[in-house]
């Protein structure tokens, strides 16, 4: 959910600006899909999410794409998401995230038929094997976005759940995530993308969207970027 693909174009090159031989590392606490860490470069890009099944994933893709499989059924995704802890981490985040509608975690089963004749998940599993290309020399990281508490001379790229829409499986706290980005602004340099944020934060960017909630319903959003401080 909230992949940043279709805007990642415009996002990557502000954040690259403030990439420089003075830059630790480059480091997304919710690295979701890959899609913006996969296009910046850095000597150290470190990529991390709460989520198990998702960093194994993202482990996995990077490691070993031959053994991704070219399809799953609706049989398959069913039997794994009633019997999670009889699979690997990185299958249960692979059926979990992709062969679901819309991104959402166990969202439901996609049955959508391509253009080309594919089933959605036959097209997505196959790009996936094409995509790990992007992700060598990334870092991944099961953690806490507040394991970056102590950081310094970093950039930092956050894409939070986004406050009042969908909830994720854990709750997230946006004021206490608003509060260490103040923190951690102090010592690094904390881009976020977000719809909106408090007053003490500027937008530095901005582009109008339509975001598919469901197989039938879309809506007019904008994706903003911000930095904190007036």
């Amino acid at each position: 959910m909230g992949s940043k693909r279709r805007i990642s174009k415009y996002i990557v090159p502000i954040i690259q600006e403030y990439i420089n031989e003075n830059t630790t590392a480059y480091i997304e606490p919710f690295v979701g899909g890959g899609n913006i860490i996969s296009k910046i470069e850095c000597n150290i890009r470190i990529g991390s999410d709460i989520s198990p099944p998702l960093i194994e994933l993202l482990k996995h893709v990077r490691d070993h794409p031959e053994v991704i499989p070219d399809n799953i059924t609706e049989e398959e995704y069913n039997n794994v998401r009633t019997n999670k802890d009889q699979y690997p981490l990185w299958y249960v985040g692979l059926i979990g995230f992709n062969c679901t509608f819309g991104g959402k975690y166990w969202g439901g089963y996609a049955r959508a038929i391509q253009q080309n004749g594919e089933t959605r998940n036959q097209s997505v599993l196959r790009n996936l094997k094409k995509w790990c290309v992007n992700l060598q020399g990334i870092e991944f990281v099961c953690c806490d976005y507040k394991q970056y508490s102590d950081i310094e001379n970093c950039v930092i790229y956050c894409d939070p759940p986004y406050l009042n829409t969908t909830v994720y499986e854990n709750k997230f706290d946006s004021l206490k995530f608003y509060d260490w980005v103040r923190a951690v602004s102090l010592r690094n340099t904390v881009l976020v993308s977000e719809y909106q944020m408090p007053d003490d934060f500027r937008c530095i960017w901005q582009k109008d969207v339509t975001v598919n909630l469901d197989a039938n319903n879309s809506k007019p959003r904008t994706e903003k970027l911000f930095m904190w401080g007036v």
